[in-house]
């Protein structure tokens, strides 16, 4: 019986992959517009801080 679990898994994954693979999605991943990315909205220094020390 766990056999025949297992073969109904990997058939249905075999399955689910060849849907995706044939349904188009949406939106084409070449029509995403990126934002750009500045040093001073990743290292912002009069953000807040995170203390990560232990509080005992």
């Amino acid at each position: 019986m766990s056999l025949a679990i297992v073969v109904a898994s990997i058939a249905g994954a075999v399955g689910l992959g060849m849907l995706s693979a044939l349904v188009s999605p949406g939106r084409r991943r070449d029509d995403v517009e990126l934002g750009v990315v500045d040093e001073v909205g990743i290292f912002d220094v009069g953000g807040p801080l995170i203390d990560l020390e232990v509080i005992r």
